[in-house]
């Protein structure tokens, strides 16, 4: 990575950490629910984008099984984080 950019990157990292250190255990729940919920929100978009037709009920289930299919492969350890 470019030097410029990664005393950038290492600085926002930084903010980051301070940031939530600071923070009550409430604001972090609060934090985790809110990115919970704009996960949701983008998966069942991207459902919705693959099938246009399917109702309400269709897009939950077909959401359900997604996050279900994720689950078992991050219980697998097939599933890596890049910055792990």
């Amino acid at each position: 990575m470019n030097p410029e950019f990664q005393e950038l990157a290492d600085d926002i990292y930084r903010r980051r950490v301070l940031r939530a250190r600071a923070m009550t255990v409430g604001e972090r729940l609060a934090e985790v629910l809110e990115l919970q919920d704009q996960a949701n929100a983008m998966m069942r978009g991207s459902v919705k984008m693959q099938f246009p037709d399917a109702s309400e009920s269709e897009v939950d289930r077909l959401t359900l099984e997604r996050k279900h299919r994720l689950r078992l492969v991050s219980d697998q350890g097939l599933f890596q984080n890049a910055a792990a």
